[in-house]
């Protein structure tokens, strides 16, 4: 009986230095851009956006979107999933959007007017607050431990410093008056 029980505490031993180490690690770009993708795709779903917002928005990729940027990648790609979904499901559903009943109601109408509007700061804003409120919805459903949330805030501010960088590159500096809606929004 001795020698199950120190094995055992052995076991829990050996297994909570592969657990501490787990919690104590940074955050890996993949994992990053798995939880942009999925926070911005659900709540994407969530909202019900309207299709024709989404793909207006990404008709007009370079004026929304900095190329390369690990933050903008997730949320472009996010946008595109939601709209292959959309446009080639298929659902047979009794809503005149012609969503199924599980999506959401749509996007209220001020963010989808601020969306289509010709204003460069407006539309930047309206992305920037849902990239913001996804993001918010992503921490709350996955109960991240602070210590994670810490270190995913911060791997999220690295995507933003690469994305600026990206945009310095690509001298896209002008089609972003105040800064990167994405990434403003994530971080």
């Amino acid at each position: 009986m001795k020698i199950l029980a120190a094995a055992a505490i052995g076991f829990l031993g050996f297994a909570g230095t592969f657990w501490m180490q787990d919690r104590e690690r940074p955050v890996t770009s993949g994992e990053r851009t798995r939880f942009l993708f999925h926070g911005v795709y659900e709540g994407l779903i969530e909202d019900g956006a309207q299709a024709e917002v989404v793909e207006r928005v990404l008709a007009k990729r370079t004026e929304w979107f900095v190329g390369k940027c690990p933050i903008c990648d997730s949320v472009v790609s996010a946008f595109q999933a939601y709209l292959d979904l959309c446009k080639r499901h298929g659902w047979k559903t009794d809503r005149k959007d012609g969503l199924p009943m599980w999506f959401g109601g749509g996007l209220p109408k001020e963010t989808v007017e601020a969306l289509k509007s010709d204003d460069v700061k407006r539309c930047h804003g309206a992305l920037q607050s849902l990239v913001g409120k996804y993001v918010g919805r992503r921490f709350e459903t996955l109960q991240m431990t602070a210590g994670r949330k810490d270190r995913m805030q911060e791997a999220l501010k690295i995507g933003m410093k690469e994305g600026l960088n990206r945009m310095k590159e690509s001298g896209s500096e002008e089609l972003f008056p105040t800064s990167c809606p994405s990434c403003e929004g994530a971080n």
